[in-house]
């Protein structure tokens, strides 16, 4: 079956039908409890983990038109994304309202990303399109023990097909609305028989404009983007296997698209100069396992380079200020895991992670018109440059004890160390500095962590799964990095201790799931924005909580039909935040933190003839009101997204038509306030309605 990410799937028959071809899975036909995922870091069946968890695989990603992680976590209920104010740099997904409060370079995620088993360290290197995905895994909650650096919201997996042992190629294209065109395609290669496979994967994506800038007659927020990727996979034996993947990819749009507040709902802007930028991500992965009588051995190195440059002006049309921000991040990770195989009342795993980092950024503000505000002249330029270095060392574990055949007890931590070191400069105009504090400063810190799990698990019956979890998250502290107002660049850690409590289960012969959590997560230290003499920095306020619950419910009703509907609701409130630099926020919501967010979709497929099969999707993604600050001033409004998919599947081809957002609603997905001075209230505004049609053949 050709998805997404242009992956296969083999075909399996329909009872009572002909075998389908191999582009005509039945995708309705199977419980989603029973689908073997990795979220404990071993392939596990969905319904035996014990975690509040949520699993995109072909059908989903596929029938639901999932392009990039953005669309997947908008599939998800309980996550959120924002790209804070349009920006491409400054990506962040929050998980249960638990992200990065404040989003910067100096300031690490609060979700953990993984690409293909790495560790992805910047914000700037999520929100890629998928070339050559499987599926993506998201685990809700601080996950400290096995995932730990910035899994203190949780963690979001996305997993590779790996090269088949076959020749077989595939490809896709799509064109739509706002002269939408995408391409995929892929080919694999069986280099030697059973034992050495090669896959390459292309893809690339453009599309028009969404919103029009008065002020340069542009329709800006545009796509450019494509990537590639290259994987080598060699079994010499059946307990040995290696993989080297190589990737590259690239955005070159003016995709931030920044307008006045009311003015992003009519999707227009006034830029004198649209912030154009582009993005860089490229990567070498090798990958081990070995496979013993007792345990396995599992090896992960990668390599990775992400690069970000943008700059554009201000969006009131005046010719206000102009500002540019220029990354360049270079990281090296290695991950060695232990974990036992063989059946029995015992089970674990263990293993070291260690990771390094060196990034180096530089932002400007240059002031126009405004300049005499400041007593400066026009084109007045000030610059902040940062060189940071990072590493980071992990011990982890976990042992799993069936002491009663229907009971599971398992314990597990994660010991880290980490330092960060920056050198800082913030250089004025010829005349002195009013944008930040004229200075140059090197200096380090050092954190230790310790972050315990504890779960206890019970088989009601077959199929029924009861659990509770108490796990602790963590995320180092960091530095300010541009334009600080203080000297005292360093804020501090947080952490986040979560309480939970679940059920799993199938049953009416397996034509149920229905999966429930319920959580109470107590966040100490949040880094936020603060109070300091000179102006704004980050910092960390006092305390939050997180009270809510997930509902994730697949009903297979007849033979070809199946209705879902996922559900996420929390109360997630500051407890204590008195350090704002405007007011008190205590008692306030957190920032991306709807109250409710739900997916519901109705699917159906069905044979026409013996080799033709009609299938459809529609869906449904709510998300109740949220604020894009913790004065709870910025609001989006709840809002409903309405998705379509119908088609045909034949012998090695597929078309289909399809539509996001069929009611065109307007919506905003990030919001700031930068004063009066520089432009107010500014916002970043989702995709409007998209119609298109889309053809895939294989060979």
């Amino acid at each position: 079956m050709l998805i997404a990410g242009m992956e296969e799937v083999s075909a399996q028959p329909v009872d009572g039908e002909p075998a389908p071809a191999p582009l005509m899975i039945d995708i309705f036909g199977t419980s989603r409890n029973e689908v073997e995922a990795e979220l404990q870091r071993r392939r596990e069946r969905l319904g035996d983990v014990p975690i509040s968890a949520s699993l995109l695989g072909p059908n989903e990603m596929d029938l639901g038109g999932i392009r990039d992680t953005r669309e997947a976590v908008a599939a998800v209920p309980g996550l959120n994304w924002t790209t804070d104010t349009g920006n491409e740099r400054s990506n962040n997904i929050t998980i249960r309202g638990i992200g990065a409060n404040v989003i910067g370079g100096g300031v690490d995620p609060g979700v953990a990303m993984y690409i293909d088993d790495v560790f992805i360290g910047r914000m700037a290197g999520f929100g890629t399109d998928f070339v050559g995905l499987d599926r993506i895994e998201v685990l809700r909650g601080p996950q400290g023990s096995l995932y730990g650096k910035n899994a203190i919201g949780g963690a979001v997996k996305q997993h590779l097909a790996p090269p088949g042992m076959d020749n077989s190629a595939a490809a896709r294209i799509d064109g739509g609305t706002y002269a939408y065109r995408r391409a995929l395609a892929h080919a694999n290669v069986a280099v030697i028989p059973d034992r050495l496979a090669a896959r390459i994967s292309v893809g690339a994506l453009r599309q028009d404009g969404t919103v029009h800038d008065r002020s340069t007659g542009r329709d800006i927020n545009d796509r450019d983007n494509w990537g590639t990727r290259l994987q080598m996979l060699a079994r010499p034996n059946p307990d040995v296997e290696y993989q080297l993947n190589l990737d590259h990819a690239q955005d070159r749009a003016t995709r931030t698209a920044i307008a006045g507040f009311d003015d992003a709902l009519r999707y227009v802007t006034d830029a004198t100069r649209p912030y154009d930028s582009h993005r860089d991500n490229s990567g070498i992965t090798a990958k081990a396992l070995w496979r013993t009588p007792g345990f396995d051995v599992a090896s992960v190195t990668a390599v990775r380079h992400i690069g970000f440059g943008g700059e554009g002006s201000d969006f009131s049309g005046k010719d206000q200020w102009q500002w540019g921000q220029f990354d360049d991040h270079k990281q090296v990770s290695q991950e060695v895991r232990l974990s036992s195989n063989a059946a029995g009342d015992w089970r674990w795993q263990g293993g070291v992670f260690l990771y390094a980092d060196d990034y180096h950024t530089r932002s400007y503000q240059e002031l126009h018109s405004i300049a005499a505000l400041f007593g400066k002249a026009y084109g007045y330029r000030e610059t902040s440059v940062a060189n940071e270095r990072q590493w980071n060392a992990a011990l982890f574990g976990e042992v799993e004890w069936t002491f009663v055949p229907t009971w599971r007890l398992t314990l597990g931590g994660r010991l880290s160390h980490e330092n960060k070191w920056i050198s800082y400069s913030h250089a004025p105009g010829a005349t002195g500095a009013v944008l930040g504090v004229s200075q140059t400063v090197t200096t380090d810190r050092d954190y230790q962590n310790i972050s315990p799990k504890m779960v206890l698990a019970h088989d009601l019956d077959p199929g029924v799964m009861a659990y509770v979890k108490v796990e602790r998250g963590y995320k180092s502290g960091g530095f300010n990095d541009a334009f600080s107002k203080t000297s005292t660049l360093h804020f501090n850690p947080e952490t986040a201790w979560n309480y939970e409590a679940g059920l799993k289960s199938t049953f009416l012969d397996d034509s149920v799931d229905l999966n429930l959590a319920t959580y109470c997560t107590d966040w100490r230290h949040p880094q936020v924005q603060m109070a300091n003499p000179t102006g704004t920095i980050t910092g960390n306020s006092g305390s939050a909580r997180i009270l809510g619950g997930e509902a994730e419910l697949a009903w297979r009703p007849a033979k070809g039909w199946e209705v879902s509907s996922g559900l996420g609701y929390m109360d997630a409130r500051y407890l204590r935040y008195a350090n704002h630099p405007t007011r008190d926020a205590t008692g306030n919501r957190l920032p991306y933190s709807s109250r409710l967010t739900s997916v519901s979709a109705i699917q159906y497929q069905r044979f026409v003839t013996p080799w033709t099969k009609l299938f459809g999707r529609v869906e449904w993604q709510y998300r109740s009101s949220l604020y894009f600050d913790a004065l709870n001033e910025l609001r989006q409004p709840g809002y409903g997204i309405a998705n379509l998919t119908v088609g045909a599947i034949g012998d090695g081809w597929r078309v289909d038509v399809w539509g996001k957002n069929l009611l065109d609603k307007a919506y905003r997905i990030g919001a700031a306030d930068y004063g009066t001075a520089l432009g107010g209230k500014v916002a970043g505004v989702g995709e409007p309605r998209m119609i298109g049609a889309g053809l895939s053949v294989e060979f």
